[in-house]
């Protein structure tokens, strides 16, 4: 049991060191989206003209 709350501190210590790649991740993730977005249109323009 001991070991076991161990490793739970050791897992928080780390969940609390990279906070900060858990914080607001759709931020992070909405570039990547109109990436593949405008990726995705040229595509279907691509097609369109083929």
């Amino acid at each position: 049991m001991s070991k076991l709350v161990k490793n739970i501190d050791i897992i928080e210590d780390h969940l609390s060191k990279n906070d900060r790649y858990f914080r607001y991740p759709e931020q992070k993730l909405e570039s990547l989206f109109t990436d593949v977005e405008q990726q995705l249109d040229l595509l279907d323009k691509a097609l369109e003209d083929w």
